[in-house]
């Protein structure tokens, strides 16, 4: 039986609000547990997760084996500033990964130049108190405006194993 899903990747898929024909980009993407969850709701679109830990992508190569045949799913090690695409995502996403408070103008503007005009970045956080997860919130906010993003929305929410945060924001159209 497969492990149950952490709540964090449960929320932040439903977050997302897949639609078929997305072209999404997760980043952090660890052993492709979310990247399963999106490929459901895919049908001619595709998810391409990023990680640059060749032991996560191993295991989500196993993990996705069926997605990656069929297309819906891609793969690759490496890290965000390393990442080239010759497409932009209509969704980008990432699940608790630093980067974008360790060098943030970096890469952000990395994501900026992946996602598509008025795509989307969807990013979430949990952290084990209130007051790691306000600083959170209000680092990552500042961050992106920083760098040019418009914020869509912040929004906190007490998940069973812990405090979540999700923000959402776009670049110009």
């Amino acid at each position: 039986m497969p492990a149950a899903i952490p709540k964090r990747l449960s929320w932040a898929v439903s977050r997302l609000e897949v639609q078929p024909g997305d072209r999404i980009l997760e980043i952090g993407c660890a052993g492709g547990v979310a990247m399963l969850e999106i490929c459901r709701s895919l049908q001619s679109g595709h998810i391409t997760g990023i990680d640059s830990s060749v032991l996560a992508i191993a295991k989500a190569r196993t993990r996705l084996i069926q997605q990656l045949r069929a297309g819906t799913a891609r793969l690759q090690n490496t890290t965000l500033i390393d990442f080239k695409s010759s497409q932009r995502f209509c969704k980008v996403f990432a699940v608790n990964v630093n980067a974008f408070w360790t060098a943030p103008r970096q890469n952000l503007g990395a994501v900026a130049h992946l996602l598509e005009p008025g795509g989307t970045l969807h990013l979430f956080y949990q952290q084990p108190s209130q007051s790691q997860l306000d600083k959170a919130e209000s680092q990552t906010v500042a961050g992106l405006a920083g760098a040019g993003f418009e914020i869509a929305s912040a929004q906190q929410k007490r998940l069973d194993d812990g405090n979540a945060v999700a923000v959402v924001a776009s670049t110009a159209r």
